[in-house]
């Protein structure tokens, strides 16, 4: 059965803590709580809103690199499928624009934990107002 939302979300966030990413001193002003803990969910207690701008950053930073993905002088080199490449010690690393989404999505993830946002909500609720939008809403171009 595939995963929930809120499932990834758990699942990502935990592997980023299980690796420290959320209990490093940079990660927190002093004084100030790890994102996960304290107030209820959506709204903690003591956010370090820089840190949320860094997790935004890293979001955008992932998107980033799957542009790049396409910006490779060899075309034959460029693709948006999967594929393997040795990382610095040998071992396969999983490449391309499809590889680079997947780690926006495991930023987003991670975050959304980090917050503890209910992104199944969020996303029935977003989906269901875009359904209700007029075509090509806010006349732009791209």
């Amino acid at each position: 059965m595939p995963k929930t939302l809120n499932e990834m979300v758990v699942e990502c966030h935990e592997a980023s803590r299980s690796k420290n990413w959320h209990e490093r001193e940079a990660c927190q002003k002093p004084g100030v709580v790890p994102l996960i803990e304290g107030g209820e969910a959506g709204q903690p207690e003591g956010v370090d809103y820089d840190r949320v701008g860094t997790l935004i950053a890293l979001i955008h930073s992932e998107a980033s690199e799957a542009l790049e993905e396409l910006r490779v002088d060899a075309p034959d080199k460029r693709t948006f499928q999967l594929y393997f490449a040795p990382d610095k010690d040998g071992t396969p690393k999983p490449e391309g624009v499809a590889a680079e989404l997947v780690d926006v999505l495991i930023r987003c993830f991670d975050m959304a934990g980090a917050l503890g946002l209910d992104l199944d909500a969020a996303y029935n609720a977003k989906v269901a107002y875009n359904r209700t939008r007029p075509i090509r809403h806010g006349n732009k171009n791209l």
